[in-house]
């Protein structure tokens, strides 16, 4: 009996881990509002924006466009 218990904890101590990588439930909600948005047209991209003018402090990053 004792080895059945050992093998078991064994198993449930190797598959621990890989349930870190199912969605929680906000995410899974996230994807299927992010999916139903592109679904009926809206695009997300990330863009850089256009050099900067002169005496203007330049912008770190890139930007996140949506569009129709």
């Amino acid at each position: 009996m004792l080895t059945y218990l050992l093998i078991a904890f064994v198993l449930l101590l190797a598959v621990a881990p890989l349930l870190h990588f199912r969605p929680s439930k906000r995410q899974r909600a996230l994807a299927r509002m992010r999916e139903y948005a592109v679904l009926h047209g809206l695009q997300v991209e990330y863009r850089k924006l256009p050099t900067e003018q002169r005496g203007r402090r330049p912008v770190t990053g890139d930007v996140i466009y949506y569009g129709l």
